[in-house]
């Protein structure tokens, strides 16, 4: 019966969006655990089955930098301790003021560096040189 309704009423293109979707999960501004929960709720809506390596590949990959370049330094045998210790680290990168407010490259230059990118043209805030 789910089958035939699926067929019936959910458009060709929903799963694969879904799966898509799952595979450019990034954690963005999300803490560790909003990222793995939402990943773990886009790989199951679209039903996507994989070996744990790959899980855990994907989940590092969608990690911020400055926790995915620690966490890979260290050891761990599933995705539970990948996840323990991501979180440890981001608690210990806060503490210490050293994670990135704006996930954007750009954004998160300095306005000397900002120049630099623009050519040299220093843009105030309202956007006169």
């Amino acid at each position: 019966m789910k089958r035939i309704m699926r067929r019936r009423f959910v458009p060709s293109y929903y799963n694969r969006e879904l799966h898509n979707k799952s595979q450019r999960l990034t954690q963005g501004t999300k803490s560790v655990d909003e990222y793995y929960e939402e990943m773990e709720v886009a790989k199951i809506r679209a039903n996507v089955v994989e070996e744990n390596e790959a899980t855990m590949a994907r989940f590092i990959h969608g990690l911020n930098h400055e926790i995915s370049d620690i966490v890979e330094l260290h050891h761990y045998v599933d995705l539970d301790e990948l996840m323990h210790q991501s979180i440890k680290f981001e608690q210990q990168l806060k503490r210490k003021g050293q994670i990135r407010r704006n996930t954007s490259s750009f954004n998160s230059l300095s306005s000397k560096d900002k120049s630099r990118k623009e050519g040299g043209l220093i843009i105030n805030e309202r956007g006169h040189g």
